[in-house]
């Protein structure tokens, strides 16, 4: 039985982790240290759960984010330093406003840019079925710059087939 760092007296039943830039620390504290420290304060708290979550995932090693000013949606008048405490954008302009800091932060979260996931049950099949023809008209794209013309004739005909297919997916 592991007693907690704090006390010594009692056993350790939660484990405290923090990451503060590269170095990582890890405490194992009994229940009543641990409440007393404010490990738990963040359970009850959704804005202070999504703060730690955001400044994660912008690098900010959990330090409230103290700069006032930087860019501001035009739109809506919703300043970045915002959206970085809150995790929360103002209205959909600030996606094109803040482009440049969110894409970074998008492709963190998603392991890209482009969202991969399922696909809903009414429409997939015809997402799906786009998804493969723009995949296989950027492969047949390339082919034509390599000059790869036999190659690139059997996609353009596979192409050609997919589009005539209807929604179903069988022939016509």
């Amino acid at each position: 039985m592991m007693l907690c760092d704090d006390c010594q007296q009692r056993p350790a039943s939660v484990q405290v982790t923090t990451l503060i830039g590269q170095e990582m620390r890890t405490e194992h504290l009994c229940a009543e240290c641990a409440k007393e420290r404010g490990a738990f304060q963040f359970m009850g708290n959704p804005s202070l759960m999504m703060h730690n979550l955001m400044s994660a995932l912008l690098g900010l090693g959990g330090v409230q984010p103290t700069v006032q000013d930087g860019p501001v949606c035009s739109a809506c008048g919703l300043p970045f330093h915002h959206f970085q405490a809150t995790g929360r954008l103002g209205c959909a302009q600030c996606y094109q406003e803040f482009s440049q800091l969110l894409d970074p932060v998008i492709s963190r979260m998603q392991s890209g840019e482009w969202h991969r996931g399922k696909l809903p049950r009414r429409s997939g099949s015809r997402i799906g079925r786009q998804r493969e023809l723009q995949q296989l008209r950027d492969e047949l794209g390339q082919l034509v710059l390599q000059e790869s013309y036999e190659q690139a004739a059997v996609l353009r005909d596979r192409i050609r087939s997919l589009e005539s297919e209807p929604e179903g997916g069988a022939p016509a």
